[in-house]
């Protein structure tokens, strides 16, 4: 009979390689899934999905434990029954997300408010370099949300965070929506945003 040891979730994560949300979202049916902290939640269902990669928040009757060999396991049942849309999400559990978003992409100076409703500016980067994001703006409240176009808003952000001294200048904003349309990203995002980065390349363009 085979011998079956026992192995560290730690000695795992240095024989298998880390999947990044963007490649999850390539393999597992494009759909982010989040929990209302804000934990990222990996997605390996297939949720009802557009041409996008929506974003969805997972309810609390859709998390739970198993009990595997003494250890409580995190388990996550992920469903069209145990999500909602992140667009039907309250302003905390987008607040939530959002900075979660926010650290990854290593944004430290970052709050969010509830702001205008429908407002067409869903975030801004003020001259200390602080951002703000309105979780009530149209990208976080219209339906199919999509998670590439959050994450390229905040790259954008902090683009204008990062480079402070050509602040407010249309080179500045040229460069911000440069960096998102060469991000690894935009391929990923819908074409609403891939609109609005065009239109923010030939509006601020140098030439």
């Amino acid at each position: 009979m085979r011998k079956i040891e026992t192995i560290k979730f730690d000695d795992l994560a240095e024989i298998y390689p880390i999947i990044s949300k963007h490649e999850q979202s390539e393999y597992f049916g494009r759909a982010l899934v989040y929990n209302s902290e804000g934990k990222f939640i990996p997605n390996l269902t297939y949720l009802p999905l557009g041409d996008t990669a929506n974003l969805y928040v997972l309810k609390p009757e859709g998390e739970g434990t198993v009990t595997i060999g003494g250890y409580d396991i995190p388990y996550y049942e992920i469903s069209s029954s145990t999500t909602i849309p992140f667009s039907q999400a309250t302003d905390m559990e987008k607040n939530n997300i959002i900075l979660e978003m926010a650290r990854s992409l290593g944004i430290t100076n970052i709050s969010t408010v509830s702001g205008e409703i429908n407002s067409r500016h869903p975030a801004s980067c003020n001259k200390n370099g602080n951002i703000e994001v309105n979780v009530r703006a149209n990208m976080f409240i219209d339906d199919d949300v999509n998670y590439f176009d959050i994450l390229l808003t905040l790259i954008h952000e902090k683009h204008h965070a990062d480079t402070l001294l050509d602040f407010g200048t249309n080179q500045s904003e040229y460069e911000a929506y440069l960096t998102i349309y060469n991000s690894e990203y935009y391929s990923s995002c819908s074409t609403k945003m891939k609109n609005s980065i065009d239109k923010g390349l030939s509006n601020n363009s140098p030439n």
